[in-house]
């Protein structure tokens, strides 16, 4: 069952943010989720790394460790996420 939040008396659902959603283990948890009928949030380094990104991904963001100015849009309305770290971290 998908996470759920009401704002103006609409539920929708709330994603769930996938951070390592172009590599091996990310890919399967966004397609996981989807099957589940939980939208997920992808995030990519840049436009060239989206591409790599699921088609059941609901949106894709672009959000890198090193660039606080990411942090924001990859974060909002977030109440969970999955985390795949990068071996450089």
């Amino acid at each position: 069952m998908p996470i759920e939040t009401v704002e103006d008396g609409v539920e929708t659902a709330v994603p769930i943010l996938v951070i390592g959603a172009t590599g091996n283990v990310g890919r399967e948890v966004v397609g996981a989720l989807h099957e589940l009928g939980q939208p997920a949030r992808a995030a990519a380094l840049n436009e060239k790394d989206s591409v790599h990104v699921p088609a059941e991904a609901a949106e894709t963001v672009f959000f890198e460790f090193g660039k606080p100015e990411t942090y924001a849009a990859t974060f909002a309305g977030v109440k969970k996420m999955f985390l795949m770290r990068p071996p450089a971290i």
